[in-house]
């Protein structure tokens, strides 16, 4: 019976595709990361319109074919120490304004509802 190949070359094809398979680079698991130019694109557009939120820097990258989830631009803020813009303008104005509401329900002595409290 003679055959197409010699036993030597199957044993040479094999030993060249473990020596692949061991010197190849590897691959982590998990999906790929965000591009540092999508994530420098984000805090530029985040420092230079401070009032927009997540939302809104997401809506402007969706414009440019950039398809970014808002938690991953809120990542992103939260990891190059920006806070969210809307959220930061609101506590800013509310301490400029010197007084919190509170918007709870409050019962009296009398069982009569009350309206917003200021604290």
């Amino acid at each position: 019976m003679a055959t197409i190949v010699t036993p030597d070359t199957i044993l040479r094809w094999y030993r060249r595709l473990i020596a692949q398979k061991w010197t190849s680079e590897c691959r982590r698991p998990g999906r790929p990361g965000l591009m540092k130019e999508i994530a420098a694109l984000i805090v530029r557009m985040a420092t230079e319109n401070p009032a927009w939120g997540y939302s809104r820097i997401q809506g402007a990258l969706r414009n440019l074919d950039h398809h970014v989830a808002r938690s991953t631009v809120a990542k992103v803020l939260k990891d190059n120490g920006s806070p969210p813009a809307a959220w930061a303008a609101f506590i800013v104005a509310d301490l400029y304004a010197g007084a919190l509401e509170c918007d709870l329900p409050v019962r009296t002595s009398l069982r009569r509802r009350c309206g917003p409290l200021a604290v």
